[in-house]
């Protein structure tokens, strides 16, 4: 808590006044958790105004959804109760009027006539409303049904006539109440502007897991605490409720990765199993950060799991800085979307990797997975151990921004070497445009036959076909001018990798499909699991409607009743091919008698859905 807040609360409760006092900041800003864990002490420890040798005490009350004045009575008797309970307590006239209107909505507190019997023995060492502090907390949550007006009356009430000290809280901009505007300066005095320091709060927040016992889990917590400050300030975010949401998250993911990337040990920033780490922290702050404000949710990911839409979006931005620094045009252009969006606030040096394993779990739609995690990291840590490799330093090295101080010979020299990689296969196939370019650029200077290179370069192409990996997105990474001088060979070169990489899509597909209905055939519910995880992706295009209907004579009438469901779940996004295969399913289906067992009944079902899924795609009819 700042210094400013402080002081201004201690004065206001040291003085005689007749008005309130109201705490104002954004949603989730840490107001609540300010006054209860630091402002709250500071008035437990502050003499009354009335009464140096009183101290005053604490009643705190939420209005969220409270939609009467007689709900916040009960409210406060509840929080009265301990001390109501307490027989030798006397209580003052103040909290005479507050209990017995409080006592009218709820009758859970015992024997009434035993308080009203105290109403009668006032006396000097009456407990008193003036020596409460009242904090009445989301009046810009409140129900509709519960009148400002009436509020801001019922506080001015127990200000004013009764100089009880009490503390508002709120986000100004959210009471939306034409009323207010028009009463609240009667009743409220001083207008404090809860903006806290990110630091400071992230600091409190983790400090809180020393109490719990967990001194190393608030060590890591410092450790990456610039990472994590640093998404919430790229977002424009000190919103306390997601900081502390994910601090709960990461708390689950530390318990499980602390001796697998040794977090005990002593290891420099770079080392490996810190970028690992980095790069979890990183992901879990933004995914965290877009989940809380209903960017993205566990069904609706934004493409940030997209691995076509993130492979165009880095060859885009490197496709374009490269003409850029050597000052030519490119045709490349695309809107903005959530996912450039995301990359653009978390991961500014392209260094994202998305993590399966964390989605879900951050999203509430699934468990940590410690097992996919570890996967996750061997592919992406091992793919960037690729980039160390002398063909990938050589290329990074004529890069526009690397090469320009270089001697002819020494251009040539590299330039050289790039071709001999180049024709050995020892790029993937959407280096070839740029390896290419790297010869042609600088107004022929290398004197290269530039037509003799590009056929050397697709016989390659053709020569080392099977030894290329699918290139997502690279139909869309065409980005050449019609007037440069080599336009037709860069094209020849660009239809020779797409027809290859089609190849190798096709090859993976058919390959994919296979392990799909081998799945099935093994074990439905194991293929249920592995189809949910490629939502969105075609899982029927090349299955036989014969295997099938064999597999489904064998299957349980639960495993039957799984496929239904499955059916009903994906039947909007079915291709041509799955409703092709669909319809030659139903055909051998509908060979089946129809029994009065309960394979027959779930038979009837699986009909019914495959009728409907069929129906939703007329076209295909």
């Amino acid at each position: 808590m700042s210094l400013n807040i402080s002081s201004i609360v201690e004065q206001y409760l040291k003085m005689p006044t007749n008005y309130a006092l109201f705490l104002n900041g954004k949603r989730g800003a840490g107001k609540t958790y300010c006054v209860k864990s630091q402002i709250s002490d500071l008035i437990k420890n502050t003499d009354t105004s009335h009464d140096a040798s009183e101290k005053y005490k604490f009643l705190y009350i939420s209005l969220f959804g409270i939609d009467s004045l007689d709900e916040i009575y009960t409210m406060m008797v509840m929080e009265l109760y301990p001390i109501l309970k307490n027989k030798s307590a006397k209580i003052g006239l103040g909290l005479t009027k507050i209990v017995a209107r409080g006592l009218l909505g709820t009758m859970k507190l015992g024997s009434i006539n035993d308080f009203l019997g105290d109403f009668g023995s006032i006396s000097k060492d009456a407990i008193d409303t003036k020596n409460f502090v009242f904090i009445f907390d989301d009046i810009d949550r409140k129900s509709s049904k519960l009148d400002i007006g009436n509020l801001i009356g019922f506080i001015n009430s127990l200000v004013e006539h009764e100089n009880n000290k009490v503390i508002l809280i709120a986000e100004s901009e959210l009471i939306n109440d034409k009323d207010y505007s028009q009463v609240r300066e009667k009743t409220i005095g001083t207008h404090i502007e809860y903006a806290p320091d990110l630091t400071e709060s992230y600091d409190a927040l983790a400090s809180a897991f020393i109490k719990n016992g967990s001194q190393h889990y608030e060590k890591f917590l410092q450790r990456f605490k610039s990472e994590i400050i640093s998404c919430f300030i790229a977002r424009g975010s000190t919103n306390l409720r997601i900081l502390s949401y994910l601090f709960q998250h990461l708390y689950i993911v530390f318990g499980e990765i602390y001796d697998q990337v040794g977090l005990d040990k002593q290891q420099t920033e770079e080392s490996e199993n810190m970028q690992k780490v980095r790069s979890v922290v990183k992901f879990a702050a933004g995914v965290c950060l877009e989940f809380r404000v209903g960017k993205i949710s566990f069904s609706e990911r934004g493409k940030l799991d997209d691995k076509e839409s993130l492979q165009e979006f880095f060859n885009r931005i490197n496709m374009e800085e490269m003409f850029r620094s050597n000052g030519e045009k490119t045709k490349i252009e695309s809107t903005k979307s959530f996912l450039e969006e995301f990359l653009g606030y978390y991961f500014p040096k392209n260094d994202y990797i998305y993590y399966e394993s964390l989605y879900g779990f951050l999203t509430g739609g699934s468990p940590f997975d410690m097992t996919m995690l570890t996967r996750e990291w061997k592919k992406h840590f091992d793919d960037r151990r690729r980039t160390e490799l002398p063909q990938f330093v050589l290329y990074q090295n004529l890069h526009i921004t690397r090469c320009l101080d270089l001697s002819n010979s020494e251009l040539k020299k590299k330039s050289k070497e790039l071709i001999s990689y180049a024709l050995k296969g020892a790029f993937p196939l959407d280096h070839y445009l740029s390896v290419f370019y790297y010869i042609d650029r600088f107004n022929d200077i290398l004197g290269y036959n530039m037509q003799h290179l590009a056929k050397r370069i697709i016989l390659a192409l053709e020569k080392h076909k099977k030894s290329f990996a699918m290139v997502h997105s690279l139909s869309r990474q065409f980005g050449i001018e019609k007037e440069r001088k080599y336009y037709n060979e860069y094209l020849m070169i660009f239809k020779k990798a797409l027809k290859i990489n089609e190849a190798i899509d096709e090859k993976q597909k058919s390959a994919d499909q296979g392990e799909l209905f081998a799945a099935f055939s093994r074990n439905p519910q194991e293929f249920y699991e592995t189809a949910y995880k490629q939502y969105g992706t075609p899982i029927f295009p090349s299955w036989s409607g014969v295997k099938a209907f064999a597999q489904i004579k064998k299957m349980t009438p639960t495993q039957i009743l799984g496929l239904a469901n499955f059916l009903g779940h994906i039947s909007a996004q079915l291709t041509t091919m799955e409703i092709k295969f669909l319809k030659e399913l139903m055909t051998l289906l509908i060979t089946i008698k129809s029994r009065l067992n309960l394979k027959g009944y779930v038979l009837d079902i699986l009909r019914v859905n495959i009728d409907q899924a069929i129906e939703k795609h007329p076209v295909s009819n």
